[in-house]
């Protein structure tokens, strides 16, 4: 009896001290793609890759690195998961079991592959990649070999956003146009995503969707007789159905908000993964019935990431470009939010209102030498001037001060459009982008605009450290982008530094 008691006792005890571990919700997850038998499928969540069941629950990390994984693709024996990674600092294609274990590193090129899909066979994989091909556009699409004992193979050589291969291999379904537009509803025009197909025996191809309305995401139906797509002929991206002997079209889902982007079916065509909103959904396009969002969920471990310091030679924030300068110390920062100008310490965080005026939108925040002013863009609608901002209380820091005094530093009388704000490392010059894209520089004791550079497009520039040059991304006159050297003072004339027929930028 005492050994019965002890042991239910030792029982009540463990159960009493179980907890149950915490759930996150997985939420804006990308680019699903489904197991051959429809039951599981990955994606990419917080740059690493997932598996999680097509009727929801848990979902199970396969990938862990602080390098980004992207793009998997299952293979069709259900075995492993090809993806793209940044582990050796450029996009190489990597191979994981989908039990886990240590991916092995199957491709190695400076400029990186995306897998779009392994080849029916699993001999191969499907990849999207740019390489020095000449044309409008240099993307191409190329067969990896599983194996890495062939030479990467062009299947045509045209350029092709997307690809994927029919049941045969012998037919590919691609995308052309679209650009970076991605699903972008509502557009209409020339540049609307349309779905090709070339056939690898006859080396024909031919237009299968070409419309001013977008469409895009093709997937093979098992029997190659048809495809599944999404387009916006209705204003929302949804999932379509294609017949090739009829040519008629199908719609299959009516969603009227968020679009149907990413689609993913398995090897038996009988299970369709896309993500709509926040949430992927579940389709079965043979069951007649209405699409499901699938609820997926992280157990939490209690344990937090490990942190990493991060430096940044330039900022963004969600209210406009530039919107965020840091005083020499990095201790106060002055950024903009809903179109004012804000000044805050990076301790008690408690943000000061330097510009809010109503009647204009302020941008672009640069501050001076020695923090001693900040200089601003105020859009009026019809013009877009130069301010500036000092403190009233020059013995205060900035998020101390309750008053700022605010003065118009460019010209009544010039009313162009102004971008760019950037301030030479001595302070005496200031330069910034006006109307299309000349590069102009003004003193910064009285503002005296010079062009420096004009051009027909925003460029992208850097200082020399001794403020004599700028470093220029721009456009030459055969309208390709180059890396150039421009003199401040205008002491000699802009030198093209890279000369090179493909894109050149990023100058620092």
């Amino acid at each position: 009896m005492r050994v019965c008691l002890f042991i239910s006792t030792i029982f009540v005890v463990l159960c009493g001290s179980a907890k149950v571990m915490p759930r996150e919700r997985i939420e804006l997850a990308a680019v699903p793609t489904v197991s051959p038998d429809g039951k599981q499928f990955g994606f990419v969540w917080h740059g690493d890759i997932w598996i999680a069941p097509v009727k929801g629950g848990n979902a199970r990390q396969l990938t862990s690195h602080p390098a980004e994984d992207h793009w998997p693709c299952w293979s069709p024996n259900g075995k492993q998961i090809a993806f793209t990674s940044k582990r050796d600092g450029y996009w190489n294609i990597y191979i994981i079991q989908t039990t886990g274990g240590v991916p092995t590193k199957l491709t190695e090129h400076s400029e990186g592959y995306t897998p779009l899909e392994w080849y029916p066979d699993g001999t191969g994989i499907l990849t999207k990649v740019r390489r020095d091909y000449l044309g409008f556009d240099s993307t191409r699409l190329l067969r990896v070999d599983i194996n890495g004992s062939a030479d990467d193979e062009i299947l045509f050589d045209a350029y092709a956003r997307h690809g994927t291969m029919s049941p045969d291999s012998t037919k590919t379904l691609f995308i052309r146009e679209g650009g970076n537009m991605l699903y972008r509803k509502g557009y209409r025009g020339s540049r609307s995503s349309q779905i090709w197909l070339h056939d690898s025996d006859t080396k024909e191809f031919k237009q299968i969707c070409v419309e001013n309305y977008g469409c895009r995401s093709p997937l093979w139906k098992p029997d190659g007789l048809g495809f599944y797509f999404v387009c916006d002929k209705n204003g929302t991206f949804n999932l379509w159905e294609k017949d090739f002997s009829t040519s008629s079209t199908n719609q299959l889902t009516f969603f009227k908000n968020d679009s149907v982007i990413m689609p993913s079916i398995s090897r038996d065509g009988g299970t369709i993964i896309f993500r709509k909103g926040f949430d992927f959904y579940k389709y079965y396009p043979n069951s007649g019935k209405e699409p499901l969002k699938v609820n997926l969920w992280r157990r939490q471990d209690g344990l937090l990431d490990p942190s990493r310091r991060r430096w940044y030679d330039a900022a963004w924030n969600n209210d406009a470009r530039q919107g965020l300068g840091w005083t020499d110390d990095f201790l106060e920062v002055a950024f903009t939010a809903g179109g004012d100008v804000w000044v805050m310490d990076t301790v008690l965080r408690e943000p000061r209102l330097v510009c809010g005026e109503t009647r204009s939108h302020e941008t672009e925040v640069v501050f001076g030498p020695k923090n001693e002013e900040i200089w601003f863009l105020r859009d009026f609608g019809d013009r877009t001037e130069i301010w500036k901002a000092v403190r009233k209380n020059q013995d205060a820091f900035w998020f101390e001060n309750d008053k700022f005094t605010l003065s118009q530093f460019s010209s009544p009388k010039d009313r162009t459009n102004k971008n760019r704000l950037s301030l030479s490392p001595d302070g005496k010059t200031l330069a910034f982008c006006r109307d299309t894209g000349d590069l102009i520089v003004t003193a910064t004791d009285k503002y005296s605009p010079r062009l420096l550079l004009p051009s027909t497009v925003f460029p992208g520039y850097d200082w020399s450290p001794d403020g004599r040059w700028l470093v220029v991304q721009s456009k030459d006159s055969e309208d390709n982008w180059d890396v150039w050297v421009v003199s401040v003072k205008g002491e000699e004339p802009p030198f093209n530094l890279s000369r090179h027929p493909k894109w050149d930028g990023s100058p620092r």
